[in-house]
């Protein structure tokens, strides 16, 4: 049987209770968040994921536009955007399927 008692600071002398500590618990002070039932033929956190897209392809546009290929190193940057915009045109493939 283990006594419990004896893991207590006040019964073990200073050298006994040397390296020991106490782990700290964790307190749950946050409130319980209740379950949020989504609705699968509810289009609005789709056109809000998608409309992220639309953003972010219009910036992508309006700097491809403006580039200007002249050098090795503006002909990679070119390529990066490329690469960019392929990877974007997979993810929105994907989230479509």
């Amino acid at each position: 049987m283990v006594d419990f008692d004896v893991l207590n600071k006040g019964n073990m002398s200073d050298e006994e209770y040397a390296g020991h500590t106490m782990p700290e618990m964790p307190i749950e002070d946050k409130p319980v968040q209740a379950i949020q039932v989504i609705d699968p033929f509810d289009p609005a956190p789709l056109v809000e994921l998608f409309n992220r897209y639309v953003t972010e392809i219009d910036n992508m546009n309006a700097v491809a536009l403006a580039h200007e290929v002249k050098d090795d190193a503006s002909c990679g940057l070119a390529t990066t955007y490329t690469t960019q915009a392929k990877a974007l045109m997979q993810t929105i493939d994907k989230k479509h399927k």
